[in-house]
């Protein structure tokens, strides 16, 4: 566990932006406190009063990072349908198709294996955060029958799924990307396979 901060909320920050260029740069076991604490202009003992140790720095960089990127996926009230969820598609290709996204996705997914806290923490403040506004945002459509929640939430997965497929495969075997059209192909049939599913708009 972390331990309680004694400095500001401030300082917190400002360690935890220093950590992520860090991370990014050396990957989680070349990353030390000492270079986290020096990038950061703070001591190293003001590193671990935030933070219990790297690990829980870590996790604290992914749920931040989760928390910036989901906030920009909006769900409105009203509108088309469809026209939402290619809003939404593209936004999501972008955010997660950026050398940064990749950068950390690769990190957690080697750290995962050794420590299953910090999957745990990215599936929750990320995937599976997204995953759950997408369902109930398609159960809960003005003027629409409400479909089974499970259901919704199958649909939204699989809608994310699709999103991902070799788009970000690529990305992390760093394999050119796909082009703008192309990505625009993508998700148009990845709404077009959601609508089809059972979906109506």
């Amino acid at each position: 566990m972390a331990r309680t901060p004694t400095s500001s909320p401030g300082k917190r920050d400002q360690i935890i932006t220093a950590a992520r260029s860090v991370f990014l740069e050396s990957g989680f076991a070349g990353a030390s406190m000492d270079r986290i604490a020096a990038r950061a202009r703070v001591s190293k003992q003001t590193v671990y009063n935030h933070f219990g140790c790297k690990a829980d720095l870590f996790a604290a960089i992914v749920r931040k990072r989760c928390d910036e990127m989901t906030h920009t996926l909006v769900f409105p009230k009203s509108g088309d349908t469809a026209e939402v969820l290619r809003q939404l598609a593209r936004q999501f290709i972008e955010i997660t198709l950026t050398p940064e996204a990749i950068a950390l996705y690769r990190t957690i997914i080697c750290e995962s294996a050794r420590c299953p806290e910090l999957g745990a923490a990215f599936y929750a403040a990320g995937p599976d955060r997204i995953t759950e506004s997408l369902a109930e945002y398609l159960n809960q459509r003005p003027g629409q029958s409400r479909m089974n929640l499970s259901r919704a939430r199958i649909l939204a997965e699989q809608f994310f799924a699709m999103l991902h497929g070799h788009l970000q495969t690529r990305a992390l075997l760093g394999l050119s990307t796909a082009h703008p059209t192309q990505r625009n192909a993508y998700l148009d049939q990845a709404v077009a396979m959601l609508l089809a599913a059972g979906y109506e708009t």
